[in-house]
């Protein structure tokens, strides 16, 4: 912090004695003399020297902002966030003379705007910055398997937390599916919705979801159908005693009993 200080002194010789002043002999006579000194305390306008910018930190992880200010009188440094001044307690650490910031074990609800503002008899400067805070992905809702009719439509559950948002995306064998064709219709909670249930639409669906945070993929789930003849009915002539073989051909997943 920078200060100044300027000191002058003043003397003045007269044919008085007075207390606390020095004297001397000159020309045959006593003179005193008398000093004066005057001090100046120049004020200095607040800046800030070091600060800080918007920032992504990952949840469970320490968040440390500094922010050091000068001027003349020293300045005092205080914190917000939303508008709501902080205070050193068992979950903020405010140090160094009100100059750093730190929360560890960071959660989402520690995202927002963070101010520091430093002010003296002269006035105050701030500076304001957002965080975020990155929490890895999950997700919450999955089924194991889903039974499915044929000519009925299933929805297929992912419901994935995390901060950003997780972006969804589904795949059937492993190849990704078009959810813009008119087949399927994913919605913003994740969940995939597929129409008209067919023999090809058995399968093993994967759903991903990703975010900067990290991926995840859940559990497969495999489509059933009840089951469906393949052949149509046929007619055969057959001779007296003669063998005769019959064809039962049932698309059905699982294998059928017959």
């Amino acid at each position: 912090m920078c200060s100044y200080k300027h000191s002058w002194s003043l003397k003045s010789d007269n044919h008085f004695g007075c207390d606390n002043c020095c004297s001397h002999w000159r020309h045959d006579k006593w003179h005193s003399c008398g000093v004066i000194e005057i001090s100046t305390d120049v004020l200095f306008p607040l800046s800030i020297d070091v600060g800080f910018t918007p920032q992504s930190i990952l949840s469970g992880r320490c968040l440390k902002l500094q922010c050091v200010g000068s001027g003349n009188p020293l300045p005092v440094v205080r914190w917000s966030k939303n508008g709501i001044q902080l205070q050193h307690s068992s979950d903020v650490e405010i140090s160094d003379n009100g100059t750093r910031l730190t929360i560890c074990s960071v959660e989402a609800s520690d995202a927002g705007l963070y101010m520091c503002i430093v002010s003296n008899e002269v006035g105050q400067a701030n500076v304001l910055a957002r965080v975020d805070v990155i929490v890895p992905l999950r997700i919450v809702s999955v089924l194991d398997v889903i039974d499915g009719i044929v000519g009925a439509d299933v929805w297929l559950p992912c419901d994935a937390t995390g901060n950003p948002r997780p972006r969804i995306t589904w795949y059937k064998d492993n190849k990704l599916i078009n959810s813009a064709a008119l087949k399927y219709h994913v919605y913003t909670n994740g969940t995939l919705h597929v129409k008209n249930l067919g023999s090809v639409d058995s399968g093993v669906y994967k759903c991903v979801a990703t975010n900067v945070g990290g991926e995840h993929v859940n559990v497969t789930v495999d489509v059933h159908f009840g089951p469906t003849f393949t052949t149509t009915s046929l007619t055969y002539n057959l001779l007296v005693d003669s063998d005769a073989v019959f064809i039962c051909s049932v698309s059905v997943n699982p294998s059928p009993v017959v």
